[in-house]
């Protein structure tokens, strides 16, 4: 049985994951850009989730075929992502390695995403360490319906939080002056 050290897949996952592409694969095809075409949802429940507690509870090692499958998954998100195909985009949001762990310090993580789903959300997951959940969404009647259901499944159970719905960051990183 071969294994890797889950610390070099969640650094893989991470640099991988929060990135900037373009529609088209550097040709002479005008851009875009996701911001116009993706939304993302953020639930953020007030609790406190440490960075420290979140990466105790992760696996030392990994299955060979758990990374396999989560670098897969990874290649086929900036795949979907550059040629906006939403099925493998939804297939690829998938994180068999971190979120199955993670997932029990964030109240009603399961159903919130199921949920989201259901109302139409490509996909998500933790966003970092948690507990602020991300799903993805092609336009903004989705992202708004998601919304919704994240707001219904906190109410539900009383949890104050916050629910954001933005647009992918096609610009990176950039001072703001008051």
């Amino acid at each position: 049985m071969l294994v890797y050290d889950s610390m070099v897949l969640v650094r893989c996952v991470v640099d991988c994951f929060f990135f900037q592409a373009e529609d088209g694969i550097r040709d002479a095809q005008e851009s875009r850009g996701l911001g116009d075409v993706y939304k993302r949802q953020v639930v953020h429940p007030q609790i406190e989730v440490r960075t420290a507690d979140a990466r105790q509870i992760l696996k030392k090692q990994v299955l060979l075929k758990d990374a396999i499958k989560q670098w897969g998954n990874i290649a086929g998100l900036v795949a979907g992502l550059l040629q906006h195909d939403y099925n493998l985009i939804s297939r690829s949001l998938e994180d068999v390695i971190i979120e199955p762990v993670r997932s029990i310090l964030i109240p009603e993580f399961n159903d919130i995403k199921k949920r989201s789903i259901r109302a139409g959300a490509l996909g998500g997951g933790i966003s970092g360490s948690g507990p602020s959940v991300f799903m993805l969404s092609k336009d903004e009647q989705t992202a708004q319906n998601v919304k919704t259901e994240m707001n219904k499944n906190y109410e539900a159970i009383g949890l104050l939080h916050q629910v954001h719905v933005t647009s992918i960051n096609t610009q990176g990183v950039k001072i703001v002056t008051e």
